[in-house]
């Protein structure tokens, strides 16, 4: 089984970031990869070194998160495993959490 694995600069741009990832994406599942790892928190540039309250914003639900479910549905049109890292509020708390693979069918 291929893995592959993913780097990339990111923006304040989330759609231009999930772009960019997708595109990554396609192109190594055309390479035959099955499995590929996306940096964490990829939907903006990485903000997790110091706590601070002005990222507390960027914290969605994992089950509102529009990335997560775009990854998802990329996920199963591939036919890959695709895990993805979100900042999660769940109730009052904030996370970093990469979620389980996308569910292939």
């Amino acid at each position: 089984m291929k893995v592959a694995t993913t780097q990339m600069k990111c923006s304040w741009d989330k759609e231009e970031n999930v772009a960019n990832v997708e595109r990554l994406v396609r192109d190594a599942a055309k390479q035959g990869a099955k499995i590929i790892l996306i940096q964490e928190l990829f939907e903006t540039p990485y903000f997790c070194v110091d706590e601070d309250s002005k990222f507390y914003d960027l914290a969605t639900a994992v089950d509102q998160n529009n990335t997560v479910q775009h990854m998802s549905e990329l996920a199963r049109e591939l036919d890959v495993v695709l895990p993805v890292s979100v900042f999660e509020r769940a109730n009052n708390a904030l996370v970093a959490v990469a979620k389980k693979k996308a569910e292939v069918e």
